[in-house]
Parts: structure tokens; C-alpha cells; sequence
């Protein structure tokens, strides 16, 4: 905890007590540690997607688990964490045909990120910190996604404030029917579970 500096004539709108009680605050926000942190969740909260696995089985997985975001494993370990909802809001919209929803509904997820532009939806891992440390350097690093240790054996995830829309809220597909626009929970192959009609949108629906 920091000592107050002695005050000087442009903070004379403000007590000392005052001025100290706001520096005790911001300097034990600075140093509070990583588990304590809203940015912290535990290694269970976050999906972990092969990257073999279809797109449609992906966004089920997610619409199940009620996650907007995911880690992307590739030879069984997480390598990259997705912003999922912005992926599928870019992929899935007015116009594109519906050989071309089929199509990416089989797709692995791995090669759909792959495609050229499309690594703005993720972000590598960056190094592995450990859970007794303060949040000051994270926050200011510029690798977005840490892994969390405690005694050596990992115990959950620290993100950027940009990716904390994607830890809750699922994805839910919306169809292109002109008169009725219905919701439907799995992509399946493109198609609206209700009518006729092809997706041509997502929404993320909050708890």
C-alpha cells in the first residue's frame, strides 16, 4: 500500500483524507492479483475446440455451453483463443448462398480460420503466468489470452477486456424469411429448422 504525497496547490478543491482514500484504492486495484481479477476464469469455464471438428458441431457446442468464445486446440493442446460470435457475424450473412452455407457447415473449424484475413478473429496464448501475480503487466501487454498457473499445474485463463463479451452468451442463427425471421439454436446445414429459407445471420442471446 502507497503513502500519500504531500498535497500541492492545484488539489485544493480536495481533502487529504480524501486524496489518500483514492490513492489507496487505484494502488490496491494496481496490484490486485490475477484470481481475483473479473478477467480470471477457471480452466473449465472456456470451451476447448478441436480444430478437426466441423463448424456446425462447433457453434452447437457452444450454443449448449451458452459461450460466445472459444480455445482452439490443435495436436490436443489450446493454441489460440476465438472471438466466435464476430467469426460466425462475418461468415453468415445476407447473400451467401446456400451451397456456400453448406459448404462451411462441414468445414473444420481449423481451415475456416485459416482462410486469408481471418486471423483478427483470434489470438495466440501468450506466456503462462502464474496466480499470485498483479494484473498491471497483463493489462498492458500486448498478447491478449494468458494462461493462469498455481503450484505448477494450470488452473484457469486470464483475458483481455475485449474478449470478456465472449465468456457468456450463446450464439443463435437467424433465417433470411422475409415475413417471419425465426431463431434457430443449431446451423445444421444452413438451412432454418422452421421454413424453407436459408440463415443469414447470428445473434448473441445473454443469459
Amino acid at each position: 500500500m502507497g503513502v500519500c504525497a504531500p498535497l500541492t496547490s492545484d488539489l485544493q478543491n480536495a481533502t487529504k483524507s480524501e486524496l489518500c482514500s483514492a490513492f489507496i484504492i487505484v494502488r490496491s486495484a494496481q496490484m490486485a492479483n490475477i484470481k481475483s481479477s473479473d478477467q480470471f476464469f477457471p480452466e473449465s469455464h472456456l470451451p476447448q475446440i478441436d480444430d478437426f471438428m466441423p463448424f456446425k458441431q462447433v457453434y452447437a457446442t457452444l450454443h449448449r455451453e451458452n459461450r460466445s468464445g472459444f480455445f482452439l486446440r490443435r495436436a490436443g493442446q489450446p493454441s489460440r483463443y476465438v472471438n466466435a460470435i464476430d467469426l460466425a457475424g462475418d461468415l453468415v450473412k445476407p447473400k451467401v448462398t446456400i451451397s456456400d452455407l453448406e459448404e462451411l457447415s462441414t468445414t473444420p473449424i481449423g481451415q475456416v480460420l485459416e482462410k486469408p484475413g481471418f486471423d483478427k478473429f483470434s489470438v495466440p496464448i501468450g506466456m503462462t503466468v502464474e496466480a499470485d501475480a498483479n494484473t498491471t503487466s497483463l493489462t498492458e501487454a500486448s498478447a491478449k489470452i494468458f494462461r493462469v498457473q498455481e503450484f505448477g499445474r494450470g488452473v484457469g485463463w486470464f483475458l483481455h477486456s475485449t474478449f470478456l463479451n465472449t465468456t457468456t452468451g450463446r450464439p443463435v442463427w437467424l433465417c433470411s424469411n422475409p415475413h417471419v425471421q425465426h431463431e434457430n439454436a443449431d446451423f445444421d446445414s444452413g438451412r432454418c429448422s422452421r421454413c424453407p429459407y436459408s440463415l443469414s445471420g447470428v445473434k448473441q442471446q445473454k443469459p
